[in-house]
């Protein structure tokens, strides 16, 4: 609960100071999307890279100065959907002065948490389902670093309590890249952050 609370307090005293995640993201409620579809000859010579494809959708969540962020991981057996979300901090990946995730190098991106609870779970029954971290490196590409697992559900509905998928040693980082917001449109209407 410690690493969510700290999510929301810093996005409530976010100030003016300049957030490229908000800049970005403006007042389009479609948010913004990216995508990696990893082909035959990469998977080739990746052979323990369990995933074939990465979607990601950001969207600005009107109740903070966060986003909402929607991945959706696809490997040989079918495709997962994690949720959580996502907060800008010009020294990202650091937790009282230590490292969250050891490949993301300290310094601007954004601080995540996916969520392992039901959509109907109150604040206080809201449970972590995992770190991740994103490396805004510009408009077009943005470097997702995760940790060992993430909540994830296998369907686009959050009725119950998540399982966990494992992400191997190289499935840790992706480099995504921005496509159309409608590519996510799926994704952002029908898995959804709160019911109420």
């Amino acid at each position: 609960m410690r690493a969510i609370a700290t999510m929301a307090m810093m996005a409530a005293t976010a100030t003016a100071a300049a957030d490229p995640l908000m800049d970005m993201l403006g007042d389009d409620e479609g948010g913004i999307c990216y995508e990696r579809v990893y082909d035959a000859a990469h998977l080739a010579k990746n052979p323990d890279q369990r995933t074939h494809s990465i979607l990601m959708s950001l969207v600005k969540d009107p109740k903070s100065l966060s986003a909402i962020a929607r991945l959706t991981f696809g490997d040989a057996e079918g495709v997962v959907h994690a949720i959580g979300e996502c907060a800008w901090d010009a020294r990202a990946a650091l937790d009282d002065g230590k490292l969250i995730i050891s490949t993301f190098r300290p310094g601007p991106g954004l601080n995540c948490l996916a969520r392992a609870s039901p959509a109907w779970a109150s604040r206080d029954e809201v449970q972590e389902g995992g770190a991740f971290l994103v490396d805004m490196r510009d408009e077009k590409s943005m470097t997702i670093h995760t940790e060992g697992e993430i909540a994830a559900w296998l369907m686009l509905h959050r009725d119950n309590p998540a399982g966990f998928y494992p992400l191997g040693p190289d499935d840790r980082i992706f480099r995504v890249f921005r496509v159309a917001s409608n590519k996510c449109g799926e994704l952002v209407e029908q898995f959804r952050w709160d019911y109420n």
